[in-house]
């Protein structure tokens, strides 16, 4: 894949059961582009942000993520992708940090698992790390911010967004905003039926419907 893209989706098509989920799909992102996956709920976005994580396989079709090439009927995980999932759960159980010590605990070597960066992780999201509550007791929208503050743990080049405005009352979004625009050197795929909302964090906009996608230029592009 050269150099310039991050992700490049060839001709991608996904089935469940007999459904057809998304249909001879061609997606691609640049690196360090900030790009928004607009359709409505049931349109396959969910579905291509998972199948460009791995965790979803596809049926026919050629995919490329950072340096990793991802094959049909197979599960491929590129390394290097921070992801938020809708509906994905934290540990109510334990603290805000204790979910990112164990997250990165999974994904590290397991003596950099307490390592000093996830204290700021928390800034970053508006969080407390020293707030000792359960993750039960927060808020819909500092669960959101967690699960952002989850994404980063891997220190990401391409961070994948689903719904992430999720659970954030207006203050909440605008701070998202600014948040994602700080990103300057990870490229951010954002999938939401909230067109309003993401695209201000996008220089780039693509459209899905019936599971095809199409690309709509934004702003100075």
């Amino acid at each position: 894949m050269p150099d310039e893209w991050a992700v490049q989706c060839k001709a991608v098509t996904k089935h469940f059961g007999q459904r057809l989920v998304l249909d001879d799909v061609d997606f691609r992102v640049a690196r360090h582009e900030h790009c928004a996956l607009v359709g409505e709920n049931g349109s396959g976005k969910s579905t291509l942000l998972k199948i460009i994580a791995g965790l979803t396989m596809f049926d026919a079709g050629t995919i490329s993520v950072l340096d990793a090439t991802l094959i049909p009927r197979r599960h491929t995980i590129a390394r290097g992708i921070g992801l938020v999932l809708e509906g994905v759960s934290l540990l109510p159980q334990l603290t805000g940090l204790q979910n990112l010590e164990l997250l990165a605990g999974l994904i590290t070597d397991p003596v950099e698992a307490g390592a000093v960066h996830l204290r700021p992780l928390l800034h970053e999201v508006g969080l407390d790390p020293d707030d000792h509550r359960r993750v039960g007791q927060y808020s819909r929208g500092m669960r959101q911010r967690l699960n952002l503050a989850q994404a980063l743990v891997p220190r990401p080049q391409l961070l994948l967004l689903d719904e992430p405005s999720n659970g954030l009352d207006p203050a909440g979004i605008a701070w998202l905003i600014s948040w994602v625009g700080g990103l300057q050197d990870v490229t951010v795929i954002m999938a939401s039926h909230r067109e309003d909302e993401i695209s201000a964090m996008c220089s780039s906009v693509w459209r899905i419907a019936d599971g095809s996608v199409r690309a709509e230029l934004q702003g100075s592009e």
